[in-house]
């Protein structure tokens, strides 16, 4: 193919020496403006490449001195200063076709290498942007192909070289480097994603591990706390059945509540669990949000049976909104139960709900610590928990499974500022 490309050049170039000679001829040009106008016709040529130059400048040659120099039809110069005019014209026509055929073969290595940069950029991109590798393989062989007029180009992942075959035109000296530098620069890249996803894998594995440690960590001292007082107040009741009435009651009451905070941490890790493997799964209903909010301060009574909460309802439209309402109560739930644990005992706590427009807004203040502003985008993560809280006992996952949960309903909870002091957080 290459071979025959050359050839059908050649002809070409003959052709156009051909073309010219006839007009000139016809024209009955001169000795000198014809050796100007064969010059013209070999620069012309020039930039179909060397071979069609070397054959412009030898036929352009032949022409003038057959068509165009006494004695006309004949190869024969007679006169000296034909002679020298013909060495002239000859290293005139070769010096100005290699000038014109280096510079167009330099422009095109250019204009290539633009290309070529311009393309190993995209597909950088693309497979740094999570692109498959073989797909951005495939469109890196194509590329190369294309670029440099190949029939094929392998890039070899192991070597970063390329294997290529050439198409239509030989593969020029200068045509290599490039090639190679884009076979590198394709795998450089290959192996930097690989390394970089390993890392990310190894970072996740790391956090994963962390937050593993600290779940059974936080769950073993939340666990056995309650299920020590259980058992001592059983113990106590078995191994005295003459205590009196008052004692007696008090250790089931203490039993009892430290039965229901167990419950509460027991629903705490099932509905972790559920965020985690994204198993929940939201279901509205229409649902009147104040009374939602009553539900939810009774299925906190015992942490809350000496404090001081009050509801505020809405007075502003209708109080029906679709929603589901077990994830929403379980979200007002830790919100409520997270603001008696750092509420001050003589603080009030204030659960507010309205809705407007087709928006329900819950929110429930309190007066304890507050949360500085800087650690409020943490404060939602597990396990996390803020400074100057008073029970020490809740797992540190309440405010992580009530994001979730209003999340899950397109919504979201923001932190401000309690005036006088505290923290109020807004579910929207």
């Amino acid at each position: 193919m290459v071979g025959d490309t050359r050839v059908i050049r050649a002809f070409g170039a003959l052709a156009g020496v051909a073309a010219a000679t006839s007009v000139m001829d016809a024209a009955h040009t001169n000795h000198t403006v014809a050796a100007l106008l064969y010059v013209v016709v070999v620069v012309g040529l020039s930039f179909l490449g060397p071979v069609p130059a070397t054959v412009a400048v030898l036929a352009s040659f032949a022409a003038e001195n057959y068509f165009f120099t006494a004695p006309l039809g004949s190869l024969r110069i007679n006169r000296t200063d034909d002679l020298v005019a013909f060495f002239v014209f000859g290293i005139t026509a070769a010096v100005v076709s290699a000038a014109v055929t280096r510079v167009n073969e330099l422009r095109r290595r250019a204009r290539v290498r633009e290309l070529e940069a311009r393309a190993r950029l995209e597909l950088m991109e693309q497979l740094f942007g999570g692109a498959p590798r073989d797909e951005v393989i495939d469109a890196a062989q194509q590329t190369v192909a294309d670029l440099f007029g190949l029939r094929r180009c392998t890039i070899d992942l192991a070597s970063g070289k390329a294997d290529v075959e050439p198409g239509t035109r030989p593969l020029a000296p200068g045509d290599r480097d490039p090639i190679d530098a884009f076979a590198r620069g394709i795998t450089t890249s290959v192996d930097r994603v690989r390394l970089d996803r390993e890392a990310s894998r190894a970072r996740v594995d790391a956090l994963s591990q962390q937050s593993r440690a600290a779940f059974l960590s936080a769950m073993t001292h939340n666990l056995r706390t309650p299920l020590a007082s259980i058992k001592a107040s059983v113990s106590t009741l078995l191994a005295h059945a003459d205590l009196d009435s008052p004692t007696r009651d008090e250790l089931l009451t203490t039993a009892q509540d430290e039965t229901e905070r167990l419950e509460r941490l027991v629903a705490k890790v099932l509905h972790l669990s559920r965020i985690r493997s994204g198993a929940f799964v939201v279901q509205r209903e229409p649902v009147d949000v104040a009374e939602l909010v009553r539900t939810a301060l009774r299925s906190v009574r015992g942490l809350s049976a000496d404090r001081e909460i009050r509801l505020v309802g809405d007075t502003i439209g209708i109080t029906i909104v679709p929603l589901d309402p077990t994830l929403i109560e379980v979200a007002v739930s830790c919100l409520i139960e997270n603001a008696l644990r750092y509420a001050p005992d003589d603080g009030e706590i204030v659960v507010t709900s309205a809705v407007l427009n087709g928006e329900c807004r819950i929110s429930v203040l309190d007066h304890g610590p507050g949360i500085p502003p800087l650690q409020r985008r943490h404060i939602f993560a597990e396990f996390v928990r803020g400074e100057g809280v008073r029970d020490a006992t809740g797992a540190g996952i309440g405010l992580t499974i009530a994001q979730a949960f209003v999340q899950g309903h397109g919504g979201e909870i923001s932190i401000e500022d309690t005036p006088r002091g505290g923290a109020t957080f807004v579910m929207t």
